[in-house]
């Protein structure tokens, strides 16, 4: 996922409302979006990835450097799916929400995906009909 687009949801996600409540994006490949979001104003958010870097250990260190209570998980997914929903925010040792209540946090799992956000809708309309314009 390129700056624009993390910038981009980074306007559509809300600030983290209560005080030490942090908002923790899981993203499925390699993500550099945290210093993104923090531009953006956007300091209590997080960009960890499932199958590279940042990892789980990687963010969890981070958020612990903070003054939280409370992780709210978000997939940074088209889809929520397998990933979200097993290694986000699953039960079993090991997923995200594991790690973050063993951690001591309070842990709010949200599994809704992009592509459930209308403006990311939007943008997948342009973009189709863009590559069907080209072909005329």
């Amino acid at each position: 996922m390129n700056n624009e687009k993390i910038s981009l949801f980074a306007d559509l996600i809300e600030k983290s409302a209560a005080s030490g409540t942090l908002a923790n994006l899981v993203f499925h490949s390699p993500a550099k979006g945290t210093d993104v979001l923090k531009a953006k104003g956007y300091n209590d958010h997080y960009i960890g990835t499932v199958e590279a870097a940042p990892t789980l250990d990687d963010v969890v260190t981070a958020v612990q450097g903070g003054e939280y209570s409370k992780v709210v998980l978000q997939p940074l997914m088209v889809v929520a799916g397998d990933h979200a929903n097993n290694d986000m925010a699953g039960d079993e040792e090991g997923t995200w929400k594991d790690a973050f209540t063993k951690a001591g946090y309070e842990v709010e799992s949200q599994l809704r995906g992009l592509g459930e956000l209308e403006a990311v809708q939007s943008i997948y309309v342009v973009h189709t009909q863009a590559a069907i314009d080209s072909l005329k």
